[in-house]
């Protein structure tokens, strides 16, 4: 055999060649894209979260005012309601902000209640006193915006609805002895996290009360 019929053993196979390519990254600026997104995304949460706790404080502040306000507005009702009878005031317009009445107690005696609202501070007190001991005024609640002329805590009316304090006919006595009906506004001013509302309730004083002379006609 010559050396031109040997067989080529380099020429009947190809030289296989592979090619790896090495593992993508991320560029610096992809990831500053990505950490940028995950900031906004982030901040975005977080004021969504402070939204809502904010608006959570709100609500709870807003719950606590106005339970304050009926609360008041009970025991409104409650010494209006156990009134025997209305007392006297030293003038028609005093009537505006003062409530004043007498109220027997279980043990017999008899005491004196006073609502009184202070339209400079914006606080309405309740002071329970006996004719030995005239009490101390204790502040039931606090913020009211109410207007002595145009919005009274207090009105009072007769049997056949007439604002007796209003009408500016009426004497004192008129308005202690005449009275059927008291209505309460309580305007509450709006403060840190709260608004501004009203809350109004009529009570109608006992039956044992209601006029019947003639002055009261």
């Amino acid at each position: 055999m010559s050396a031109d019929s040997g067989i080529d053993m380099d020429a009947g196979m190809g030289t296989e060649q592979v090619q790896v390519s090495g593992e993508d990254g991320f560029t610096l600026v992809e990831l500053m894209v990505a950490a940028t997104a995950m900031l906004i995304l982030m901040a975005a949460f977080a004021g969504f979260m402070l939204m809502m706790m904010s608006t959570a404080s709100s609500t709870v502040k807003q719950d606590n005012s106005t339970s304050s306000v009926r609360v008041t507005m009970l025991q409104l009702q409650h010494d209006i309601q156990a009134a025997n009878p209305l007392m006297t005031l030293s003038s028609v317009s005093e009537y505006n902000n003062t409530l004043k009445l007498e109220m027997d107690t279980q043990s017999g005696s008899v005491e004196t209640v006073t609502w009184s609202y202070d339209s400079a501070s914006g606080v309405l007190y309740r002071t329970v006193g006996s004719s030995s001991n005239p009490g101390t005024p204790f502040p039931e609640l606090t913020g009211l915006i109410n207007n002595s002329s145009t919005n009274p805590v207090f009105s009072y009316y007769d049997n056949q609805g007439n604002n007796l304090v209003a009408a500016g006919t009426s004497s004192t006595t008129q308005v202690a002895v005449c009275t059927a009906r008291v209505a309460i506004s309580l305007e509450v001013s709006g403060g840190p996290k709260t608004f501004p509302y009203s809350e109004r309730l009529n009570v109608a004083l006992p039956d044992n009360l209601q006029p019947s002379r003639s002055q009261c006609a």
